[in-house]
């Protein structure tokens, strides 16, 4: 055999093994795309189900908050039947609910029947922020009670605490409606009152009430000399205390120092707004 001939057997044999492995190695790839395409398919289907799903959750949800509104506002309950003894009752309910020790007066408004609501009168005296939870829960609690009248009046300094009042409220009722039994109890958030608005604040002689033991009274001290950031004051005992701006003293503190005019300015709270007071030097007041 020539080296021609054998060459040219040993070339056809390499190029059949490369063509062989070569087919071999793009019908794998081929097979691994076609897999990778497959896939790609399936997760973005997941995908697109996905993404629907957290759309109908937000819709879920919109709906959701839609229905807790309705029946938010839909709350109230008209009666069945209304007379005095019920709706009595169901004030003593309210007091209970409400943590309340209430006493009050109740009657009827009138003898006349009505179409569908009777009338009632509560009157009495109470403690002004209970008298205000009262009322918050009777309009807001779930029976449909409206109040036609309420009168406050406030009682003397002595009871300062204490208001009378005077309530005019009407209960509807209608046939169909719901049993006194039925009615639950509402959660309701309390109502804001930092402090009893009848009660006086400001009085025309000075307030009874006691200073922090210790604090010097402005009435009994004189001003014996200042720097730019402390006064000295002698006490009635002759004894003699250094305050510097926003030390306290009884009822208030000391606000500013004056050195050039002598003079020094408080501010007090003796008559329930606060006031400046100030003290000279012995010889510098004009």
């Amino acid at each position: 055999m020539t080296n021609t001939r054998r060459n040219t057997i040993v070339l056809a044999s390499l190029l059949v093994v490369v063509s062989f492995v070569t087919s071999t190695a793009l019908r794998s790839v081929r097979n691994k795309t076609e897999e990778m395409q497959k896939k790609n398919k399936l997760l973005q289907a997941q995908i697109i189900a996905i993404e629907n799903q957290i759309t109908n959750i937000d819709s879920l949800r919109k709906t959701y908050q839609l229905q807790k509104e309705l029946h938010a506002q839909q709350s109230k309950l008209i009666l069945e039947k209304d007379d005095s003894a019920l709706t009595y009752n169901y004030l003593l309910k309210i007091l209970n609910w409400s943590g309340l020790n209430l006493v009050f007066d109740f009657s009827p408004a009138s003898t006349a029947k009505q179409a569908n609501f009777n009338e009632y009168v509560i009157s009495g005296r109470s403690n002004f922020r209970e008298l205000l939870t009262f009322v918050n829960h009777m309009e807001n609690q779930r029976a449909l009670i409206t109040l036609e009248d309420l009168s406050i009046g406030a009682d003397n300094i002595a009871g300062s605490d204490t208001v009378s009042f005077s309530i005019v409220m009407r209960t509807h009722y209608t046939e169909g409606g719901t049993n006194h039994l039925d009615v639950s109890r509402k959660d309701i958030s309390p109502v804001a009152a930092k402090y009893q608005i009848f009660r006086t604040r400001i009085a025309d002689s000075a307030i009874n009430k006691e200073a922090e033991p210790g604090l010097l009274s402005l009435d009994m001290v004189s001003l014996v000399g200042m720097t730019q950031r402390s006064v000295f004051l002698r006490d009635e005992q002759g004894v003699i205390k250094i305050l510097s701006p926003g030390d306290k003293v009884a009822f208030g503190s000391l606000h500013s120092i004056h050195p050039k005019e002598g003079k020094a300015i408080f501010r007090i709270d003796v008559y329930g707004v606060l006031e400046e007071k100030t003290l000279f030097l012995r010889g510098t007041q004009k």
